[in-house]
């Protein structure tokens, strides 16, 4: 069962600048992505609160405002696999738009997260008028299908250090080189597919190579070439 607090039912100012720049909403008119708002509703999650289950029935658009969302799969003895982290602009649960059968994994907030739900009715109304939305679409599915199919590579042939070298690759780093996880290490564990014990191993062995540093939570890539080889497989 879904878990969250509806909190608008328009979206305001700031969040409407902040859907004007999502890809797949990129040459919408004005006026549609007023319509976006007005037809969308905003709905507040804590951590750990789930947006939408795995099998749930759901017909709608979803897209990240603020927070951070991460989807995974349980297995029948509760081992859980985090497949894949959603930042503020990122739609998720793409396939729920058009069908209402059942979702093929969970989603969870990991922090506060603000997420804008649109009916998916709605959204077949702006993708009819808007043919760009669908290609926008397909773009965003065909690249996190090849980022599925690398974690299933990453989880099965790599060790772990190269499955953390190549997590730090795909995520946004600032001008000092650091990534700002938004996670706890026993998410990230669940992120690389390794127990957060072997992943406190491995991030303090990397840190003592000085490939890079944990700092309050965020990691700083020290070695960005030193990385990069162990994200290809040499030897650590």
């Amino acid at each position: 069962m879904t878990c969250g607090k509806y909190i608008a039912n328009s979206l305001s100012m700031n969040k409407i600048k902040l859907l004007k720049s999502v890809d797949l909403f990129s040459e919408l008119s004005e006026a549609d992505i007023q319509i976006l708002g007005d037809n969308a509703t905003v709905r507040k999650y804590g951590a750990g609160d789930l947006i939408v289950g795995h099998t749930e029935k759901v017909r709608s658009f979803y897209l990240v405002l603020e927070g951070k969302v991460k989807m995974f799969r349980s297995s029948p003895e509760g081992k859980e696999q985090t497949l894949y982290i959603f930042g503020p602009g990122e739609p998720f649960c793409l396939c729920a738009a058009f069908s209402n059968d059942g979702f093929p994994a969970s989603a969870s907030a990991l922090n506060d997260t603000l997420i804008f739900i649109l009916p998916g009715g709605e959204f077949e109304r702006i993708a009819s008028r808007y043919p760009s939305v669908l290609f926008n679409m397909m773009r965003v599915m065909s690249r996190r299908l090849k980022e599925a199919m690398d974690l299933v590579d990453s989880l099965s042939l790599k060790e772990i250090p190269q499955r953390i070298a190549l997590f730090l690759q795909h995520m946004p780093q600032d001008e000092k080189g650091g990534v700002k996880l938004g996670m706890t290490h026993r998410e990230l564990a669940k992120v690389v597919g390794a127990t957060p014990e072997s992943l406190s191993r491995t991030l303090k062995k990397m840190s003592t190579a000085e490939v890079l540093k944990v700092v309050s939570g965020n990691i700083y890539v020290l070695d960005a070439q030193l990385l990069k080889a162990l994200a290809m497989g040499e030897p650590f």
